[in-house]
């Protein structure tokens, strides 16, 4: 370009004819096509002179002048017009609850119809998705840029047709609509409509395993997605240590009523795994351990993951074995000998392939372990939805919403793991979480699983000891599925429910997954032997780390943690025999 600044160059997210209309919305996907650097901002001379290249055999030149008098032009083959052919207006935008009336917080996109994206003003444009980079306000969506606001923003917007998107978590039937921006307009007002209310049934949501965010920025995007709990968690990455200046001990001043933010902590050992400790009101130290990644270079293994987990109840707080399955040798270990409270879904969600992370959880409960399942996101960057993988927790009927009985109803059982889908489960009646008592001969059970979206849904299918089990598929407009079966038992088990659509996410496919029911037999628990002794064989790995490879300073050290692992070992043994 001569005389003149190209000063960005972006894609365009072109509209297709069924833009809107389609059912995927919301996930930076559905009705349109992405033309990549078919965005220029230009500021220049009227004389300047932009020569443009198109793939390997199309050229151009132009004029700006030109262009800007006559609000496009084209040059062999290559077309160039203006977003703005009859200038910008500045407008206020409100978005409200369209059955309250309420200002709703929520996530913004507009375009134009050419597919170029306007950032309300103070957002970015270009949306950066790096880690630990401009974290806060803004994401990207399957590299679709969006904005968090309050429910209210400024925004400069080109007259005459507009699309906007809006989006508020979960429960929210997400908006796409094509506005008139008149002349001289100042406010654009829009609506965005609740589908499902889960706080009326008891169910909490939240988001169990954040990074980089402030506890500011932490409550404008939950707001805007409509989460209840943000776990914001102080962390170490060699000589970084992140967050740790918004840790108050209990929940942040920017909280409200229905957006709890508590700053925590995750642990980390490269080998022997990471563990979150939740509603910390003290600080557990060191951080991490064990030298390189987590660590810094020349680290040794101080504490044991289960001196932290320790600390952590002593305190009041939650431990949680976060992104299952892995790293997980003394997780192994820890989950056996009960000193785990949750375990973490978080970025392996595959829909109707049982992914890693499920196949991991499988292991755990089937070597007689109860442990509630959670959801997590590890958000590191704006490339990653805040609440995009996330935990519902049902409180006790007529329990006030606090951050102490959200984790106490995950401590009992009652939840399940989402990216955008709500299930239920009841075997017999009781909840995910319960126990059922059969007698030593087993007996019937009836399992009614339920499974609902705002996005269409495919199937909803039991799981019983890590198996699959009986299945329905949706039908009419697919936001509800159910599957209703008998099951004859004659061993101990336990019961889980998933659902999956077909639409993805930035955390996967829509699904969710429930906690168990628990069924013993004759006082017998559910113990599946090839699992049992697959944890075994992996902790006496763990032994062998600790005996030849890890670093420990303190010798006493290296023999706590491998009687840790021996005590884990007998008990998978014992839990065998009886």
């Amino acid at each position: 370009m001569e005389r003149g600044v190209l000063a960005r160059q972006d894609r365009l997210h072109v509209p297709n004819e069924d833009y809107l209309t389609t059912d995927e919305v919301g996930w930076g996907a559905g009705g349109h096509e992405v033309r990549p650097d078919g965005y220029l901002e230009i500021h220049a001379s009227p004389e300047a002179k932009i020569n443009v290249t198109v793939g390997e055999d199309r050229s151009a030149s132009f004029r700006w002048g030109d262009v800007l008098s006559g609000k496009s032009a084209a040059d062999g083959g290559v077309r160039m017009e203006m977003v703005s052919p009859e200038g910008k207006q500045w407008l206020h935008v409100h978005v409200t609850d369209s059955d309250t009336g309420e200002q709703v917080g929520c996530r913004v996109h507009f375009r134009s119809t050419q597919g170029a994206y306007f950032a309300p003003h103070g957002h970015q444009a270009d949306v950066n998705i790096a880690w630990f980079e401009d974290l806060g306000g803004d994401c990207k969506v399957r590299g679709t840029p969006y904005a968090y606001i309050d429910g209210k923003c400024q925004i400069e917007l080109p007259i005459g047709p507009v699309y906007v998107e809006v989006v508020r978590g979960f429960e929210y039937t997400p908006i796409r609509e094509l506005v008139y921006i008149k002349p001289g307009q100042r406010d654009l007002s829009l609506k965005i409509r609740r589908a499902m209310d889960m706080k009326q049934r008891g169910y909490y949501s939240g988001d169990t395993h954040v990074h980089f965010l402030t506890a500011q920025s932490s409550h404008l995007e939950a707001a805007a997605e409509d989460l209840n709990v943000t776990n914001l968690l102080v962390s170490q990455w060699g000589r970084l240590f992140t967050s740790w200046e918004e840790f108050t001990g209990g929940l942040a001043p920017t909280s409200s009523e229905d957006y709890k933010i508590w700053v925590s902590q995750e642990n980390r050992q490269h080998v022997l795994g990471h563990i979150s400790l939740l509603g910390l009101k003290d600080m557990v130290a060191p951080i991490c351990s064990g030298g390189p990644q987590e660590d810094w270079v020349g680290g040794e293994i101080q504490v044991l993951m289960a001196d932290w987990a320790e600390e952590c109840r002593r305190q009041g707080g939650l431990v949680i074995m976060p992104h299952m399955p892995v790293p997980d040798f003394e997780n192994a270990a820890n989950i056996t000998l009960g000193h785990a409270d949750g375990g973490e879904m978080c970025w392996v969600w595959e829909g109707e392939t049982i992914g890693q992370g499920e196949k991991g959880y499988y292991r755990w409960l089937n070597a007689g372990n109860k442990l509630p399942l959670v959801g997590g996101t590890d958000k590191m960057s704006n490339g990653r939805v805040l609440g995009g993988s996330r935990t519902y927790a049902k409180l006790q009927d007529d329990e006030a919403f606090t951050f102490e009985s959200w984790a106490q109803a995950i401590r009992n059982g009652n939840t399940f793991a989402s990216t955008g889908a709500m299930i239920d489960l009841r075997v017999e009646g009781a909840n995910m979480g319960d126990e059922i008592h059969l007698p030593g001969n087993g007996g019937k059970v009836e399992v009614v699983a339920t499974a609902e979206s705002i996005w269409p849904l495919t199937a909803v299918e039991l799981i019983v000891n890590g198996e699959r089990s009986a299945r329905e598929y949706a039908d009419g407009d697919k936001r509800q599925v159910a599957v209703r079966f008998e099951l004859d038992l004659s061993k101990p088990c336990w019961i889980a429910s998933r659902a999956w659509g077909e639409y993805a996410t930035d955390a996967g496919p829509v699904m969710a997954h429930s906690s168990p029911v628990y069924i013993t037999c004759g006082g017998r628990r559910p113990f599946v032997e090839s699992d049992g002794e697959y944890l075994m064989t992996h902790m006496e790995g763990g032994i062998a780390w600790a005996e030849h490879i890890g670093v420990f300073k303190d010798e006493r050290v290296r023999s706590r943690l491998i009687a840790l692992f021996h005590e884990a070992i007998a008990e998978i043994q014992r839990r065998a025999i009886t």
